[in-house]
């Protein structure tokens, strides 16, 4: 009898480990279900192109304009989400034009201007280490240079619609008369670093020791600069990183300057004024005002675009990110 007992216990305690352990399983698959779901979620959809959550979540941690050296956003903020709900309808309207006009971006023209942005690094590893930081696959990059492309293409063809008028430059002129003055340019070299510590090393290197710029390049990737530039001009007015530079003499190295970039060192290699400004006004303001009336109408073009679209916009699971 006690056995028997016994035996019947050890069943009952196996029949409820066995349904202990069947509702974890559902209630993980159930979860693991529910976060699928909702990680496929769509945010945005023009026609069949949709962006889901998981994308636009994955976007908000990636920075490819960080790379060419812009402003960006790193939280989910409203300006954050309506970036790159801007970005995946441009990128949309712009594959879809260049495909009824028979438009193809080469892979060896995204290679080019990719090997063009790497000169503003001392390195690949630099580079690499550049793209690390601001969470950019070179998949993601690759993307982004082709749209940047393609949106260079579309105003290339558009370029030509465009026309200014010497009544229009009139007009420009009244209103901006500080474009008739000389603009006065700084011709640097410069080193963008991320810690304070880096920048007083590498510094003393140059003032103390007296080592060039050309030297230093060898024993900069120890430090891991975010950028080396050799040779950039740079006007006045154009960030208070650099406008002490004008005040500076030629051969001079700058302080440590700390902007929101990093920790920012250069060396005044020329300081002149340019007199285009002056000898040249009509093709100046032409060239400014050309630009500005293509922005007006690639902006124009997006909007008449969308509206010929079919796009269903989530507008309730906007609000809660």
């Amino acid at each position: 009898m006690f056995d028997a007992l016994k035996k019947n216990l050890a069943l009952s305690a196996g029949f409820f480990y066995a349904l202990v352990f069947s509702c974890c399983f559902l209630t993980a698959c159930t979860g693991s279900t529910k976060k699928t779901q909702k990680d496929s979620v769509v945010v945005i959809q023009i026609e069949n192109h949709k962006l889901t959550l998981k994308q636009l979540l994955k976007k908000s941690q990636s920075f490819p304009s960080q790379i060419f050296n812009q402003k960006y956003q790193s939280q989910l903020s409203e300006f954050t989400k309506k970036r790159i709900i801007k970005q995946f309808l441009e990128n949309y309207l712009l594959k879809k034009w260049a495909k009824e006009k028979n438009i193809v971006v080469t892979s060896s023209k995204v290679q080019k201007y990719l090997k063009k942005l790497m000169r503003g690094y001392s390195d690949k590893i630099s580079f690499k280490q550049s793209l690390y930081e601001n969470n950019v696959s070179e998949k993601q990059l690759t993307a982004f240079v082709r749209s940047m492309l393609l949106r260079k293409e579309w105003v290339k063809l558009h370029k030509k619609l465009v026309r200014i008028s010497k009544k229009d430059i009139a007009l420009f002129l009244n209103k901006k008369k500080r474009h008739l003055k000389p603009v006065k340019t700084v011709v640097l070299q410069h080193l963008l670093l991320k810690t304070e510590t880096d920048a007083e090393i590498i510094r003393s290197f140059l003032v103390k020791n007296k080592m060039s710029f050309f030297n230093l390049y060898n024993i900069l990737p120890k430090f891991n600069p975010i950028l080396a530039q050799r040779k950039i001009k740079v006007p006045y007015g154009a960030s208070s990183v650099f406008d002490p530079a004008f005040k500076m003499k030629v051969g001079e190295i700058s302080p440590i300057v700390k902007s929101s970039w990093g920790w920012h060192i250069y060396k005044v290699l020329k300081l002149q004024k340019n007199k285009k400004g002056l000898s040249k006004p009509y093709s100046f303001i032409k060239a400014i005002l050309i630009e500005k009336k293509i922005d007006n109408l690639y902006q124009d073009w997006i909007q008449k675009q969308l509206k010929n679209k079919t796009l269903l916009v989530n507008k309730a699971l906007l609000k809660q990110l």
